[in-house]
């Protein structure tokens, strides 16, 4: 129970960490491929250590 707690909070906590720089990236309208592909990368990295 508590690890689920714990796991959630650590999900919500990369969620807001993701969408902050995405965020960014769309006011400056800095939209390229590479930058999705680093992001794509990240969560993809960020996936397998969660699970």
């Amino acid at each position: 129970m508590v690890t689920g707690v714990f796991f959630l909070f650590i999900e919500i906590s990369y969620m807001l960490l993701l969408s902050y720089p995405i965020k960014y990236f769309f006011k400056q309208q800095i939209l390229s491929v590479k930058h999705w592909d680093w992001y794509i990368g990240y969560i993809k990295i960020l996936m397998i250590f969660h699970f």
